[in-house]
């Protein structure tokens, strides 16, 4: 969950194929005060695009207080995504103007990345990219 923009976005994974074929994409629901949502009717509002490969894991941009960061107007969001036929995990990113307009994915970044934690430090990171934890005691710049 985060605020941006004058209200709160719930992002959440779902599917509506058959078990056998889940393909999991990102739903948003929105909310005035944190407690109270509603889905958005132009769910979902993000897929990996292929039919195959689900999202299951997102991280947006933040900052050591936890605050969305927007680069250049746009959020920068990274997730993993994997396809259950082989059950490889790769990270990718994606940016979008808003919570319900993203751009399609990258293209793999590190593979068996399980839940990507994004945050800008700028006190210790002086370059100004974001810092990413793949793994326990593994960081590096995505």
């Amino acid at each position: 969950m985060f605020f941006d923009v004058g209200r709160f976005s719930l992002f959440f994974p779902g599917s509506r194929a058959e078990v056998a074929e889940h393909v999991f994409h990102l739903g948003l629901a929105v909310g005035s005060d944190g407690v109270n949502f509603e889905k958005s009717n132009s769910n979902p509002v993000f897929e990996f695009g292929d039919g195959r490969h689900s999202v299951v894991t997102f991280a947006l941009l933040r900052d050591t207080a936890g605050w969305p960061l927007r680069e250049k107007g746009k959020l920068r969001m990274w997730f993993t995504a994997v396809d259950f036929h082989d059950g490889l995990h790769t990270l990718h990113e994606t940016s979008g103007v808003d919570s319900s307009q993203w751009a399609p994915p990258s293209q793999a970044q590190p593979e068996h990345a399980y839940a990507p934690t994004i945050i800008r430090e700028a006190a210790s990171n002086t370059s100004g990219t974001p810092i990413s934890h793949l793994s326990p005691g593994h960081f590096a710049t995505p």
